[in-house]
């Protein structure tokens, strides 16, 4: 039977993986070869591929999620939430690139094994995002109707991702932004204001 520490060992190489050559680098056989197991010890913690990815990304999305539950500065609002998410974000631009851009060239569409129960457990935790933005929101203004607070939520959060994004191609090209990653920051915060 496989020790358990096999099960975090997994979790550590397919991110490396991921890290270094995107999804098409993440296969059974080599995390199996570079762990010094079998293919099949791999596949008893992980029957999937979505299953694996979902066990590397749900838990920087749980944290991404509660990040924004604190308050800054005594205050819960929609700005404060802005400069949360970014600093989380920025904090960390490779967990960034593995839990937002790494998925966007992989197949996972063509992997049907699994994928569902992935799903439902990204969108549990995305909703408790939203739940929690709408919450800052409302702060703002306390008569945005759920619904309304809810899409204005999700734009928030893909608006700090769009950002983000940016912020990572910049570095990752050595390319230096006109304006100060703080600046843009600082703007759209702003914009929630």
């Amino acid at each position: 039977m496989p020790r358990p520490d096999t099960k975090a060992e997994i979790i550590r190489v397919a991110t490396e993986l991921l890290a270094e050559g995107g999804p098409a680098a993440l296969t059974f056989d080599a995390i199996a070869a570079r762990i010094g197991k079998s293919k099949q010890a791999v596949l008893y913690w992980f029957p999937s591929k979505p299953h694996l990815l979902g066990s590397i990304t749900l838990p920087a999305l749980a944290e991404e999620a509660a990040c924004v539950s604190a308050p800054v500065d005594g205050t819960r609002n929609a700005a404060a939430a802005v400069r949360q998410l970014a600093a989380f974000h920025l904090s960390d631009l490779a967990r960034f690139r593995l839990v937002y851009v790494s998925p966007q060239a992989g197949t996972l569409r063509n992997q049907e094994n699994g994928l569902e129960d992935v799903t439902q457990q990204i969108n549990q935790v995305t909703s408790a995002l939203y739940d929690r933005l709408a919450e800052c929101l409302r702060a703002d203004d306390p008569t945005l109707p759920d619904p309304e607070a809810r899409q204005d939520a999700m734009v928030l959060h893909t608006s700090v991702l769009g950002l983000i994004l940016l912020i990572a191609m910049a570095e990752t090209i050595n390319d230096p932004l006109k304006h100060s990653m703080e600046t843009l920051i600082d703007r759209l915060a702003a914009r929630y204001s």
